[in-house]
């Protein structure tokens, strides 16, 4: 942020200038002094929001980086507990029907995990 402010001296001045000049001037000084208070306020505001876009991507990114984590966490546990489950499921009377209703669940579960994470 920066921290440029309007110095007393330069406000003092301005007012000098608008009682050497006189009257007439009180407009074209008091315009010049209000636009440099404007562009000052401008910097701050600038530099806040500026501050506070980085600070919401760092936050976002952090998000970003835990739901990735999750998703690669939740892919290796289904492919670890799918394995043995195959098996089982192989192993019943009629296992054709039995292994595609794991694979349509472990598929389900993925797909609902992502989409519920998903921005």
């Amino acid at each position: 942020m920066t921290d440029e402010t309007i110095p007393r001296d330069e406000v003092a001045a301005s007012l000098a200038t608008s009682q050497e000049l006189g009257s007439d001037y009180d407009n074209a000084v008091a315009d010049a002094l209000a636009e440099r208070i404007e562009r000052t306020v401008d910097e701050r505001v600038e530099a806040r929001l500026a501050e506070r876009l980085a600070e919401t991507r760092v936050h976002q990114h952090r998000q970003d980086l835990k739901v990735t984590g999750l998703r690669f966490s939740l892919a290796v546990v289904s492919m670890v507990l799918a394995i043995p489950v195959t098996f089982i499921a192989a192993g019943s009377t009629d296992p054709g029907p039995a292994v595609a209703m794991v694979w349509l669940g472990i598929t389900a579960v993925n797909a609902a995990f992502y989409f519920a994470t998903r921005r």
